[in-house]
């Protein structure tokens, strides 16, 4: 009776090549592998980043304006900046919880820009450095129009540098420049007063140089 037996192959079988062979890379957690490149869908999104810039930048130029409605509108543009970043902590304890802190470093540097720019904006605004730039830019047309009200020169209101000026009058140690948009109740400008803060003014901001911002005290 024949042998039905399969021959019995002899020799080296061919091994494969690890170099040819592409391993996906994994971070394993105590549930599943999560691969490393799905790791970045916990970061914020291009919409994310685009309404948090559009937000902050908003906010800083209303407040460089520094009118009554252009205030209440930074007001309501910080609500929203103080709501994006309660969604980003929410966003982040998700990505924390799900991936147990194994994430990339593109999504953390990604993650993390969202609380920089409203902490930046925050600070800024905290400063009135919109308001201060803003004045910085016209610090020397106001000078000029300083020294001439000083030399016995009429100044008449109009636009100073960035600023819409109502009045110009000569104060014992100074010049007076109002400005009735930076006013709430009482009218306020900008006072030019070497000596310190100008008598007929309070709530006086130091801007430097003899310069603040104050409003009148009658």
């Amino acid at each position: 009776m024949a042998d039905e037996s399969q021959p019995v192959v002899t020799g080296d079988l061919p091994v494969p090549d690890p170099a040819s062979q592409q391993a996906v890379p994994t971070r394993l957690g105590p549930e599943v592998a999560t691969p490393v490149g799905k790791t970045s869908g916990y970061a914020p999104g291009f919409i994310f980043y685009a309404v948090t810039l559009a937000l902050a930048l908003g906010a800083l130029v209303l407040d460089a304006e520094a009118s009554l409605p252009a205030i209440l509108l930074s007001l309501l543009l910080c609500v929203g900046l103080t709501g994006l970043a309660i969604g980003w902590f929410i966003l982040g304890a998700v990505a924390v919880k799900r991936t147990h802190l194994r994430i990339g470093l593109r999504a953390w540097a990604r993650g993390l820009c969202i609380p920089v720019i409203v902490a930046l904006c925050f600070e800024l605004l905290a400063t009135s450095a919109p308001l201060r730039l803003r004045f910085e830019l016209s610090r020397t047309a106001f000078q000029q129009a300083a020294s001439r009200v000083q030399a016995g020169q009429v100044v008449d209101g109009g636009n100073i540098g960035l600023f819409q000026i109502d009045r110009v009058l000569e104060l014992p140690n100074g010049v007076w420049f109002e400005d009735l948009s930076l006013g709430f109740i009482d009218p306020c400008g900008l006072a030019y007063s070497p000596s310190g803060r100008p008598e007929i003014t309070r709530l006086g901001t130091d801007l430097g140089g003899g310069w603040w911002i104050a409003c009148e005290d009658f």
